[in-house]
C-alpha cells in the first residue's frame, strides 16, 4: 500500500499561526487557477524519510530500498499552537493519519542537504540499465519486480550472462549513491523558495505542518 503526505503551510501573524494558501495561474492551461501553491503533495519516500523518518530505507511490503536517511527529526506531533484550520484537517483523518510533525523554514534551510549521502537500492529493466550512467538515480526503477517470465539478476550475474532467454524479461539489481539534495530536488528548488518568499526574511514565521496516510 502506498503512503502519501498531507503537508500544509502556516504563517505566524500577530502571534497566531494561520493556514496559508494562494491561487496562482497555471500557465500550461490558461485561466486555470491552482489552490495548492503552499501545499506539497508529491509522493517521494526519500523526502518522507528526511522529514519524519517515514518509509526510511523500506518500501512496500518491507522491501529494502537502501541505507536510509538521517531525518531532520522524529515526528513531533501537531504543534501545540497549530492553527484551527490545520487542526480540523488533521482531525478528518482520525486514526488513518500518522506520524504528524512540523518544521520551521529555518530548520529546513539549516539542514545539511549537500554533504550527507546515502546508498539507494532497486531493480531496473535492461533498457534502463544500458542507458544509465551509474550516476544518481536511474531514469526508472522500482523496489522489486515479480511475475511470469521475469528474472531478477544481480549486476554481476547479468554482466556474466552469455546467452539470454528471449522468453525472459531480465531485471537487474542495482545500487547508487545520492546526496540528500538529490533525494527530492523538486521540493528544494520549487517549494522551499515559495516559503522563503512568504517569510520575507523571518525564517521562524513560516512552517510546514504535515502527516501521512497509507
Amino acid at each position: 500500500m502506498g503512503c502519501d503526505i498531507h503537508l500544509y503551510t502556516e504563517k505566524k501573524i500577530n502571534g497566531f499561526w494561520n493556514l496559508w494558501h494562494k491561487s496562482h495561474l497555471n500557465k500550461a492551461i490558461h485561466h486555470t487557477y491552482v489552490e495548492d501553491y503552499y501545499r506539497y503533495t508529491g509522493r517521494n519516500y526519500d523526502l518522507f524519510a528526511i522529514l519524519a523518518n517515514v518509509r526510511n530505507g523500506v518500501g512496500f511490503a518491507g522491501i529494502v530500498t537502501g541505507g536510509g536517511f538521517n531525518p531532520i527529526c522524529q515526528p513531533r506531533g501537531l504543534p501545540k499552537d497549530v492553527g484551527y484550520e490545520v487542526q480540523e484537517l488533521s482531525e478528518k483523518w482520525d486514526d488513518d493519519g500518522h506520524s504528524h510533525s512540523w518544521l520551521t523554514l529555518r530548520e529546513l534551510l539549516e539542514y545539511d542537504w549537500d554533504s550527507q549521502s546515502t546508498t539507494k537500492r532497486g531493480v531496473v529493466s535492461e533498457i534502463t540499465y544500458k542507458k544509465w550512467d551509474h550516476k544518481g538515480y536511474p531514469s526508472e526503477y522500482c523496489g522489486a519486480s515479480y511475475g511470469k517470465g521475469i528474472e531478477t539478476l544481480s549486476e554481476e550475474e547479468y554482466l556474466k550472462l552469455n546467452q539470454k532467454d528471449t522468453d525472459v524479461t531480465y531485471m537487474i539489481e542495482v545500487e547508487w549513491d545520492v546526496t540528500y539534495r538529490q533525494a527530492d530536488n523538486q521540493f528544494l528548488k520549487e517549494f522551499i523558495p515559495r516559503l522563503q518568499e512568504l517569510a520575507e526574511g523571518d525564517l521562524d514565521s513560516v512552517r510546514i505542518v504535515f502527516w501521512f496516510d497509507n
